[in-house]
């Protein structure tokens, strides 16, 4: 699961947890940790790329690491 695009549809930002829906289904939890990369904490909506995962708290995938997705503007 590594490279994978998505969108951040829920975050606690008190404690930086958060889930991830991925762009061809599924989703995936993220801890603070994963979000190193970002200069600003993200919200809800944040277009990210999830590289690597790991097995988390009952066996839940976890996100190692998550970067922001950046998106091009359009040609005009």
């Amino acid at each position: 699961m590594s490279g994978q695009k998505g969108t951040i549809v829920e975050l606690n930002p008190i404690d930086a947890l958060g889930w991830i829906e991925f762009d061809e289904g599924g989703r995936v939890r993220f801890g603070g940790t994963a979000l190193k990369s970002f200069a600003v904490n993200p919200s809800v909506g944040t277009r990210v790329e999830v590289h690597g995962t790991v097995p988390g708290y009952k066996g839940v995938p976890k996100a190692v690491m998550v970067t922001p997705l950046i998106v091009a503007p359009a040609a005009t």
